[in-house]
């Protein structure tokens, strides 16, 4: 199963943190789905939701 389209509306004291995250990344930058999507990873995981992906001893 492919991906799915989620339209979302990002207030501007959002999305100017998303887009200095941005910016400090390495070339080549992430556009901003890509930084969504990792900053959603990243919460996931630290909530529980989600294992890490190296993880062999499902502490996550």
């Amino acid at each position: 199963m492919g991906a799915t389209h989620v339209g979302v509306r990002i207030p501007p004291d959002q999305l100017q943190p998303l887009d200095a995250w941005i910016y400090a990344q390495p070339e080549p930058r992430p556009s901003r789905p890509e930084a969504i999507r990792h900053a959603l990873a990243d919460w996931l995981t630290g909530q529980g939701f989600v294992r890490h992906r190296e993880d062999p001893e499902e502490a996550n």
